[in-house]
């Protein structure tokens, strides 16, 4: 686990802060000027709940005043049935016709759904994008969501962008099988969808395709441990 979580963290960009959830594997980067609420999260070891599953919580809220938020959410089993559950979850007052974006390995496999809306309380326009992404070998699930001001949401959207580029989350099935259980509707009673996500302002589907990938860098650092650890290790025999 220390080798992973090692190899894990090395994978995401050094100029930017870190977050790892051990219990789950997951790490990423925060945006800039975001800070961490603190919660009470629980271990799986010390899980007491029969009949629920594991769930661990963490909230990041800006520091300054653009309203910018980040949830992410880690679960032991996939909440949503289908990519239009999950739209209507995230978003209940949407269209309907509207389907998530779909990611693909090594982010994926998951989807992302983009929407506004208003907040009554604070009598503001928000918009939020919402992110589901799948462990088919563990049957575990992260949700992240994040949010910002209407008017903030062209200087917000590239540093929520980055978000999704440096998520590192240990997954037990490698990358090929992932990919062709997605192609095989392997993903719930509607799968993970094909459409194109289109809300009021709202991305393509097709602009996703422009996020960098970084497995290869993974493999890349995964590899130069092994072979660090293992010269090492002979040169202490």
């Amino acid at each position: 686990m220390l080798l992973l979580l090692a190899s894990l963290l090395l994978a995401v960009p050094q100029d930017e802060p870190f977050f790892v959830d051990a219990e789950f594997a997951f790490v990423f980067a925060p945006p800039a000027r975001m800070s961490e609420l603190a919660t009470q999260n629980p271990t799986r070891a010390g899980w007491t709940r029969t009949g629920e599953a594991f769930t661990r919580t963490h909230t990041w809220i800006d520091v300054g005043d653009q309203g910018r938020a980040l949830e992410l959410t880690l679960v032991d089993e996939h909440p949503y049935a289908s990519s239009e559950a999950f739209a209507r979850a995230v978003d209940p007052d949407g269209d309907a016709s509207v389907r998530p974006a779909r990611l693909e390995p090594p982010i994926g496999p998951g989807v992302v759904h983009e929407h506004g809306y208003r907040d009554e309380e604070l009598g503001r326009l928000l918009r939020q994008r919402s992110v589901y992404l799948l462990d088919l070998g563990e049957q575990r699930a992260a949700v992240l969501r994040m949010s910002a001001f209407d008017e903030d949401w062209a200087d917000a959207r590239p540093a929520f962008d980055a978000v999704l580029r440096g998520i590192r989350w240990n997954r037990q099935l490698p990358e090929q099988v992932i990919a062709a259980r997605v192609a095989d509707g392997h993903l719930g009673a509607g799968g993970l969808g094909t459409g194109r996500a289109r809300a009021d302002g709202a991305r393509d589907s097709g602009d996703w395709d422009e996020l960098e990938v970084w497995g290869s860098l993974v493999l890349a650092v995964v590899t130069a441990l092994v072979l660090l650890l293992g010269v090492g290790g002979r040169a202490a025999t």
